[in-house]
């Protein structure tokens, strides 16, 4: 877990590789450990359709384990509002691919509920798994 220059507790993987191929054996790796990632917004193509600008590889990816998520909701149905946790995956300016994602222990904490603990912990564990993976 790191935190950047916003405070912002994250989880955070960067490797050399190609943007399509990092994003796709992501994928792949991330379900082998038991996160199902979606694909979300491409920001790339959205930013640079509508605004007539050039932009880097970005993708927001859903990213989900219905287990836990089914468990979260039983706990806290309010809890919906954070779901799926969101993965950004994008090309640095020196080609060098980072896979991030807000630490959902810190994300619960949203909804106050001391009962979402050991669900986040687990969710943490897994999404720190599937990050490393991309």
């Amino acid at each position: 877990v790191k935190h950047d220059k916003r405070n912002i507790r994250h989880q955070q993987e960067s490797r050399p590789s190609g943007f399509r191929h990092g994003g796709r054996a992501g994928h792949r790796s991330a379900q082998n450990r038991g996160v199902r990632c979606f694909n979300g917004d491409r920001r790339k193509s959205d930013i640079e359709n509508k605004l007539d600008v050039d932009f880097r590889q970005y993708k927001v990816l859903g990213a989900c384990n219905p287990p836990l998520a089914h468990k979260a909701l039983q706990k806290e149905p309010l809890i919906g509002l954070l779901l799926p946790c969101n993965v950004v995956v994008f090309e640095e300016d020196d080609g060098t691919i980072t896979a991030s994602a807000v630490d959902p222990k810190e994300m619960f904490k949203v909804v106050t509920n001391p009962e979402l603990g050991n669900v986040a912990e687990m969710v943490s564990a897994k999404l720190e798994k599937a990050i490393a993976a991309f």
